[in-house]
Formats: C-alpha cells, sequence, structure tokens
C-alpha cells in the first residue's frame, strides 16, 4: 500500500518536500557565516539531486524493465574498464586525453570490443531465466528466490529473426532476442560516451587538487570512480527504456490509466468515439 502511494505520487511527494526544504531553510542560516552556509547549501542540493536522479531512474527501470537493465548497467561500466586497462596496458601507445595521461586510444578501442564481447555473452547467458525478466512486484527478495513473472515477460525477451541487408557466410537472416541487440547498443554508449563523464571526473580531481577517489571513498578504482560514469548509464539506461523499449507500452498504459479515472458517461464518449474510428457499433 505504502509503495504504492509512494509510486503513484512521488512526484507531488517531491514537489512538497522540496517546497518544506527551501521554506525551513533560511531559518537555520546565520547572517556572520552566511557566504559559507550558501555554498554548502548549493553544494548540498546539487549532492541530492544526482543522487536522487540517479537512485529514481534506476528505480524505475528495475520495476518497469526487470533486474538485468540495473544490473547489466552497473557491470557494464566496470566490464569496460577493466578491458581498456589490460588493452592500454599491454598494448597502449598513443595517449587518448591530457586529463587522463593513463589513458591511451588502444585501451579505449580494446575496451570497447571486450566490452561488446563481454555484454553480449552475457546478455545471451542471463536472459534465459525469469528472474532477470520479469518486472518485479515488490523491492524485497529472498536468498536464491525461485522467481516466475505473473504476467509474462516483455515482448523484447522473445526471440525474433532478423533479416539481413546482404547473405553473410550464406546466411541471410539470424534469431535472437531483441533485448540481446538493446544489450550491444548500452555496451556500445557504456563503452564510447559513458567514460567520457569519468574525464570530467578528472577535471573536476585536477581542479581540487585530488590525486585519486580512492583515497576518499575506497573501492575498485574508487567508489566515485564508478559513480561518474554509472551515472552516464543511468541516464541512458532511463531514456532509452522510457522512449525505446516501453514507449508504446507506456503510452498504452497512460491512456487506460487517464479514460479509468473518468465518469462513466466521459468513458463511454471515448468508447463511442473509438468505436466509430474503428468502424464497430457505439454503444447505447
Amino acid at each position: 500500500m505504502l509503495f504504492t502511494i509512494l509510486y503513484d505520487k512521488h512526484s507531488e511527494i517531491c514537489l512538497f518536500l522540496t517546497c518544506v526544504f527551501f521554506a525551513l531553510l533560511p531559518f537555520f542560516w546565520r547572517q556572520r557565516n552566511l557566504r559559507f552556509q550558501m555554498r554548502r547549501t548549493i553544494t548540498l542540493g546539487i549532492m541530492i539531486s544526482y543522487i536522487t536522479a540517479l537512485f529514481c531512474m534506476n528505480c524505475y527501470t528495475y520495476i518497469k524493465g526487470g533486474r538485468w537493465w540495473v544490473y547489466f548497467g552497473v557491470n557494464s561500466v566496470a566490464l569496460n574498464d577493466a578491458a581498456a586497462y589490460f588493452v592500454g596496458r599491454f598494448c597502449g601507445k598513443h595517449h587518448l586525453i591530457g586529463l587522463s595521461p593513463n589513458k591511451t586510444i588502444e585501451g579505449f578501442i580494446g575496451g570497447t570490443i571486450g566490452n561488446i564481447i563481454t555484454c553480449y555473452i552475457m546478455a545471451s547467458y542471463f536472459l534465459q531465466g525469469d528472474f532477470w525478466l520479469c518486472p518485479p512486484d515488490r523491492l524485497n527478495m529472498g536468498l536464491f528466490e525461485d522467481w516466475t513473472c505473473q504476467d509474462g515477460v516483455l515482448p523484447i525477451y522473445h526471440e525474433r529473426e532478423y533479416q539481413l541487408p546482404f547473405s553473410f557466410m550464406g546466411y541471410s537472416s539470424f534469431v535472437t532476442k531483441p533485448a540481446v541487440l538493446h544489450t550491444i547498443l548500452y555496451a556500445i554508449y557504456a563503452s564510447l560516451f559513458a567514460p567520457f563523464v569519468g574525464f570530467f571526473a578528472s577535471g573536476f580531481k585536477r581542479a581540487c587538487g585530488i590525486k585519486d577517489f580512492a583515497l576518499t571513498l575506497p573501492g575498485h578504482g574508487g567508489f566515485i570512480d564508478r559513480m561518474d560514469c554509472c551515472s552516464a548509464v543511468a541516464l541512458f539506461n532511463y531514456f532509452w527504456m522510457t522512449r525505446v523499449i516501453l514507449y508504446d507500452e507506456m503510452r498504452l498504459q497512460e491512456v487506460t490509466g487517464a479514460v479509468g479515472k473518468l465518469p462513466y458517461e466521459d468513458k463511454l464518449a471515448v468508447a463511442n468515439e473509438l468505436a466509430a474510428r474503428l468502424n464497430l457499433p457505439t454503444f447505447a
């Protein structure tokens, strides 16, 4: 019940909390430290917006598209970094960008190719069971829980035949799941564009005199070194999910949801209008 209210009314709740925040904030300011407090307030606001936006986008993708897209989005960044590191270490000779002297063109290309291949293998393996495919009806789950889709999986998880524009090694078509092709596009984006968010973070570190984010938050290259690229992937994930993968389904849900809230007379008018457009008998 509570989760349903939060999900359906999240925009109104966020607007209300934002108004309360700005209304109460001036009561905590002190005249002698006003400039310092303003800087801290702006920084805090940016951080809250950044973290909240990432959380909401990942939650939406998790709820609508299944666990696979959130899991894959995070891991594609780590896989690309790992592949780029090893290729660049053994084959790198040409520097890619001045802000990150250890980044090489060879590592960038090798990371892209390695990430695409690895993500394709992962998608072919993981997109088999319902656990990764089902849009969950709750956020909590048990350990090793056997998950079964209640309403069936999305159409992108069903195999389709695709025709090739030309014959390749005697094949004129191939059969795969649309989700696998979407995964490859995700991997290309995570390899070609997401690293430049990391370069932006490198410029930020240089400006602040920080050698490595790992010195502040330890982890695999530093926790924030993962978050900056994951933020770009989360944004693309949300955009691709809402505007491409689930676009038609979302439009249908919006229409049916809006009609369901209408009074009976208006519902009847909508039904008669649709019947007239489809050359069907109208309702009384």
